[in-house]
């Protein structure tokens, strides 16, 4: 039985993508007639997009970048949903950037600040049986059901983002069934 659930900030919860794509502007909103790049190749696919690795670092080490990222109009819902049912935190990837800690800090202080954050590098380690992890990230879900908890693996928010708000909500309650399914 499920009873507690993480939920990534990172494209789940805020548009890193969008914030990303104006501080380099360039337009990244096609991805070869696919949206349903995730982990490392939606990490090669943006590092070739947006003009390397390095190039990103340089912009996520800014504060006000992580700051300022917009939450998705699903947001608050999905957050919403989920805590009516279950105990939930935001778990997001700690990273080598100590000002992009900070920064997601701030941000959940800002828009969540009743809901807990916790920062780490590989999200596996917070994974055990009654944990369920919302998050776009292959890897993170692999590592988090490796340690014995459940995950699902978040839609494109580009895809989700040409939905309307009773396609998301929809895609909302199908996360929530699916939880309430796991016995």
């Amino acid at each position: 039985m499920i009873k507690t659930i993480f939920v990534d900030l990172d494209d789940v919860l805020c548009d890193w993508l969008k914030a990303i794509t104006v501080a380099t502007g360039k337009d990244i909103s096609i991805h070869n007639g696919s949206l349903e790049l995730t982990g490392a190749e939606l990490w090669s696919f943006r590092e070739r997009q947006l003009g390397g690795r390095q190039a990103i670092l340089d912009i996520m080490e800014d504060p006000e970048f992580w700051i300022n990222l917009e939450k998705f109009p699903w947001s608050d819902s999905l957050v919403e949903t989920m805590s009516q049912h279950y105990e939930v935190a935001l778990l997001s990837k700690a990273s080598n950037i100590p000002d992009a800690a900070f920064g997601k800090m701030v941000w959940q202080q800002r828009h969540y600040p009743h809901i807990p954050l916790v920062l780490c590098e590989d999200k596996g380690l917070v994974a055990a049986p009654g944990k369920f992890l919302i998050d776009d990230d292959l890897k993170q879900c692999v590592s988090f059901e490796r340690h014995g908890g459940r995950t699902w693996l978040f839609s494109s928010s580009l895809e989700l983002k040409a939905k309307t708000r009773e396609q998301q909500s929809a895609y909302i309650d199908n996360i929530l069934a699916n939880i309430e399914a796991i016995k």
